[in-house]
């Protein structure tokens, strides 16, 4: 027998080996490869690898991998089979190392790790999250009269990520196969937090420059603001959160004078959307956030502006700033007095908006305290305006 060699591994996309001739060791050996003894194909075993030139064999370029055209069943798998040709067209059966029992090295590679960025101390960012339509625009629009804070009325940028990072895990999950241990892939030696830290890094350094002073504000009244808040707090580790809040009830009376032309379902899913996702991330933020209801904003403006001031560490005369700003400015009211608190059998819904809400807001207005009548809380949730979190 001059063939020494195996078949590594059979998979169903994909068949692995090396093979050498030891008559001719330098020589590239052609391997046919059969599903049932029938040939399917032929390939050379001039591929490199690592292991077999540490192993001494020859320069190592003897391995061989061939992809089948479609994905095998594992009845199929237990009949592959591989054999090597001679440069005189006799050919040896190559053995199967996982049926012979043999154990295949693993090629062993380094993983690559981020060496970069990974967070800033410098700045200091006041992110004001919440939905449209629940007094972000009232604090963004004060804290930017004060003039430690850039930034602009609307934001609408660094939700990027968060599209950056959906597309990332999933290419991740589609390569599962690819990152099993063992696997001679390149895949394999990058992590996916490689790519984290490459992305904060991105974002790190975008910031520097957008806002060299270190102190500004972003609103962004969207959910995925909101999921990435811890993210951002580990980015930018002296974050500061100001998550607004709305009933449903004013909430989408407010959004369908504001958009009229998107409907019932479109206003409740964002609404959800936006005050769940909260409730997902503000144990995270526990130091480094306040929850305000809109309500509270306008009934409390001096309440409202202190503990801002306190969560920001800001100064009386500024304090008084954005305190004026909460009680004269009131940018995008759509009423010149607050409206009397609703009543859901006031509102005047359809039976499928009726429903639409009973199964898409109700249990979440329930969390957060809310009634669905003209008492706007739940007995005993009154306190709920202002919460430190």
């Amino acid at each position: 027998m001059t063939i020494n060699g195996f078949v590594d591994a059979v998979e169903p996309f994909q068949i692995r080996g090396w093979v050498q001739d030891k008559a001719d060791p330098h020589r590239s050996v052609t391997v046919e490869i059969l599903v049932h003894g029938k040939s399917i194909g032929r390939v050379d075993a001039s591929l490199y690898r690592k292991d077999l030139e540490q192993s001494g064999i020859g320069s190592g370029d003897h391995a061989f991998i061939f992809n089948f055209d479609k994905r095998l069943e594992p009845a199929d798998l237990r009949h592959v089979t591989a054999r090597a040709y001679r440069r005189d067209g006799s050919f040896e059966a190559i053995m199967v190392a996982e049926r012979a029992g043999v154990e295949v090295p693993v090629v062993s590679n380094p993983t690559l790790r981020f060496e970069g960025i990974s967070a800033d101390p410098n700045q200091h960012p006041v992110f004001v999250l919440g939905a449209a339509r629940s007094g972000t625009s009232a604090v963004a629009q004060a804290l930017l009269k004060l003039a430690r804070f850039s930034g602009h009325q609307e934001g609408h940028l660094l939700d990027l990520m968060a599209h950056f990072s959906v597309a990332l895990n999933k290419f991740y999950i589609e390569k599962t196969d690819e990152r099993a241990p063992g696997k001679d892939t390149t895949v394999s030696l990058v992590p996916k937090e490689f790519f984290q830290g490459k992305l904060g890094e991105i974002f790190i350094e975008l910031i520097r420059r957008i806002f060299p002073s270190g102190s500004w504000i972003d609103k962004t009244p969207n959910s995925n603001m909101i999921y990435l808040a811890p993210r951002f707090r580990e980015i930018w580790p002296n974050s500061r959160f100001i998550f607004m809040k709305r009933r449903f009830l004013e909430n989408v009376a407010s959004r369908n004078v504001k958009f009229p032309g998107q409907g019932f379902e479109h206003h409740s899913g964002e609404w959800n959307r936006v005050m769940t996702a909260w409730l997902g991330v503000r144990d995270q933020l526990k130091g480094a956030a306040i929850e305000i209801d809109q309500r509270f904003l306008l009934e409390s403006p001096d309440q409202a502006s202190k503990a801002i001031k306190t969560l920001l560490g800001l100064t009386d005369v500024e304090a008084t700033r954005i305190h004026q700003a909460f009680q004269y400015d009131h940018p995008e009211r759509t009423s010149n007095k607050r409206a009397a608190d609703l009543d859901i059998g006031k509102m005047g819904w359809q039976e499928e908006q009726m429903q639409c809400f009973r199964q898409t807001c109700a249990e979440t207005m329930a969390l957060f305290g809310y009634s669905t009548n003209s008492d706007y809380y739940l007995p005993g949730q009154g306190g709920n305006g202002l919460v430190l979190v």
